[in-house]
């Protein structure tokens, strides 16, 4: 008799395909995994700036129709198409997939992964948090993509296969990127860019980045910024760089599909995020060689030292415009911390990141 063969089935679980980190990264993974000659599933409620990735390939997309973020025939749905697809394994991204998820899987008996992009600040609702942290106990392992992440299930789930795995940086895809031309701003009249790319929310402590920024760009005639992303602030970062009469150079873009040609043209990358998992634009601006001016918080931290990058306290608006300045006037010095940055976004290549989940994966299958 032949030996009994796994399917290689995976099912992922996903609200959206917006322009976050999540959803950027599932892009990137899904189809490397399906090279690896993985069946690859992917459930998901809305589309977004990020589904492009997958369209056309051979990941096979589920758009799940919804009448509310949490409609509990989500959840009906999810089970439906668990028995459906018969994965192997189920991965859940984001809180809303690990509470209408962790419900689907009930009773299914599949070995379900939870994703935790963020760490314990990110939950702040309260009934969210909690009614994670009771589904999360029954998924078989917790994958964090920073050591922060992890931490927040300990003493919830202790599995022995919890782990980190950090986000992907793309080098097959963003070394072919050329430095973008900038409308407006590519004359000779603008040398030093200043560039910040990512959500519009408090998190991202954009508020205080811009009235940073403001500071440093009235100071320096040669300077601009581009800001690129999406979210709540959005009017109120556009009505304080009005006033400031800083329209003609500081521009808020949304989400830009040039992000990596923008980094291999700007004079700096700055984040001060109050809290990250793993920073996935300021390791891809790393990739690209751009200096970075980034938080001192430990997601930061834990992906660059001093050598690589310049930090500042994300509440201090003088030492975030100080820091900008300090690594727009020290050339040499930043010179050296580009170069160390770029070898450790090197250890984050999707052949890296893929074959981690994969072993984790296998190990799942041998165990069902």
């Amino acid at each position: 008799m032949d030996a009994y063969v796994p399917r290689k089935v995976v099912l992922h679980c996903i609200p959206s395909f917006g322009g976050g980190g999540a959803e950027r990264q599932l892009s990137f993974l899904a189809p490397a995994m399906a090279a690896k000659g993985w069946e690859v599933h992917v459930a998901h409620l809305h589309g977004g700036s990020n589904l492009k990735s997958l369209e056309g390939t051979s990941v096979v997309l589920h758009r799940l129709p919804s009448v509310g973020n949490y409609d509990p025939v989500i959840v009906l749905r999810i089970a439906r198409l668990i028995r459906e697809v018969q994965p192997a394994v189920v991965q859940t991204w984001l809180q809303q997939m690990t509470i209408l998820g962790g419900f689907g899987l009930v009773r299914s008996g599949i070995p379900a992964i939870l994703s935790e992009r963020c760490n314990s600040f990110s939950y702040t609702s309260w009934w969210r948090r909690g009614l994670c942290r009771r589904l999360g106990k029954g998924f078989s392992a917790v994958v964090a993509n920073s050591d922060d992440g992890l931490s927040f299930w300990r003493g919830v789930n202790d599995s022995p296969l919890n782990r980190v795995i950090p986000n992907i940086v793309p080098f097959e895809r963003l070394e072919s990127a050329v430095p973008a031309r900038v409308e407006g701003m590519d004359s000779g009249e603008f040398r030093e860019l200043i560039l910040f790319a990512g959500r519009y929310d408090p998190q991202k402590n954009v508020m205080r980045l811009l009235s940073a920024i403001v500071s440093v760009v009235r100071k320096r005639p040669q300077a601009c910024a581009i800001l690129c992303g999406e979210g709540p602030q959005l009017d109120e970062l556009v009505a304080v760089r009005d006033a400031a009469g800083m329209r003609g150079r500081v521009a808020l873009l949304g989400y830009s599909e040039k992000l990596w040609s923008l980094m291999k043209r700007a004079t700096l990358f700055v984040s001060v995020s109050l809290y990250e998992g793993c920073p996935n634009t300021v390791m891809e601006a790393a990739a690209c060689g751009c200096p970075l001016v980034v938080s001192d918080i430990p997601s930061h931290r834990e992906r660059l030292d001093d050598d690589s990058a310049l930090f500042v306290s994300p509440f201090s608006e003088s030492e975030i415009s100080a820091g900008i300045e300090r690594c727009l006037d020290t050339r040499e010095e930043v010179g050296r911390r580009v170069e160390s940055a770029r070898k450790r976004a090197e250890e984050l290549s999707t052949e890296s990141v893929v074959n981690r989940y994969l072993e984790l994966y296998e190990i799942l299958l041998q165990r069902n």
